[in-house]
């Protein structure tokens, strides 16, 4: 990992690499399988784990047959998702929760791009504790082309409202990998269930072995795009406008230009800093790098930013 260069946005794949949904997954299909009349098969379920939605229909109709119902067969995997995470509680992987934290601090946008149903998805994310941290959730109802299509992604980074190409994504599959790799993100994949093929260590990407290993990166980014002096706010912070002598007006900036007002800010965000005796542009976050900025503040107390 030798490139110091800050994301503009952090996409997570969800199953196997936010979280560790492997034990509720597995008892949810052994439940549904078992319910439409069909015994559980350990080895089966397997094979499916990393493959895409055709793939994973090819392998159950090999072992179960012509007659399993898959839309009956996905309605009950997902009746008894719920239930089973209360059985076995859904865990954050390692390192994730600091990573999170880190990145909040930098206050760097992250989005989640899953494979999975929203409502799965929201409820996993929030019963751990970390729906907060994204500001946006893309499932599969939400593209026309799933993993390993780069649609999650390049959707993820445009409601972000970054460019792929400066953005990092982390996957735990060979298929997320392929997706996140053609979107033209920075890729990390952090293996789960099973190691990377070597067709896809071939598109040499990053593999690690937990999502703490992204830490020291982030440290030497944080060092490395910090100003002398005062210092600068990253893509997706809280920029504050004063309304009156007592009183701030707020709004969080998510696009490439917002507007509110009497306040213009082009590229998505400013750094403004308000201090005692007057406000101070130190400069703006432009596709992760640190540049400077123009900045005319007149009497009325407009910004105007010329990037």
């Amino acid at each position: 990992m030798t490139q110091r260069k800050r994301p503009s946005g952090v996409v997570f794949d969800m199953d196997g690499t936010l979280l560790d949904t492997e034990g509720p997954a597995q008892l949810a299909f052994a439940r549904a399988i078992e319910t439409l009349g069909f015994a559980f098969n350990s080895a089966a379920y397997a094979r499916c784990l990393g493959t895409t939605f055709a793939e994973t229909q090819v392998i159950l109709r090999q072992v179960y047959g012509d007659d399993l119902d898959m839309e009956a067969l996905g309605e009950a995997w997902s009746a008894n998702f719920a239930a089973a995470s209360e059985e076995t509680p859904i865990a954050l992987k390692p390192g994730i929760a600091e990573l999170l934290g880190c990145l909040s601090e930098l206050r760097v946008p992250m989005a989640v791009a899953t494979s999975n149903q929203r409502d799965i998805c929201e409820a996993s994310l929030s019963g751990c504790g970390v729906r907060h941290y994204f500001s946006y959730l893309v499932c599969v109802a939400d593209v026309r082309n799933a993993k390993p299509a780069p649609d999650p992604y390049l959707l993820a980074a445009s409601r972000l409202g970054v460019q792929p190409t400066t953005c990092w994504a982390l996957e735990d599959s060979d298929i997320g990998t392929r997706a996140a790799f053609q979107a033209g993100m920075r890729t990390f994949q952090i293996p789960d269930t099973r190691p990377p093929s070597e067709s896809v260590l071939a598109l040499g990407h990053e593999v690690l072995t937990s999502a703490s290993e992204l830490l020291a990166l982030l440290e030497d980014v944080r060092e490395q795009a910090a100003p002398s002096g005062h210092g600068s706010a990253p893509q997706g912070c809280l920029v504050r406008r004063q309304t009156g002598d007592l009183g701030w007006g707020e709004f969080k900036s998510t696009g490439y230009v917002v507007e509110e007002g009497n306040f213009v800010i082009a590229h998505s965000v400013i750094c403004v800093y308000h201090f005692q005796q007057g406000a101070q542009c130190l400069g703006s976050i432009l596709g992760g790098e640190f540049t400077r900025a123009l900045v005319q503040i007149s009497l009325e107390r407009r910004f105007f930013v010329k990037a």
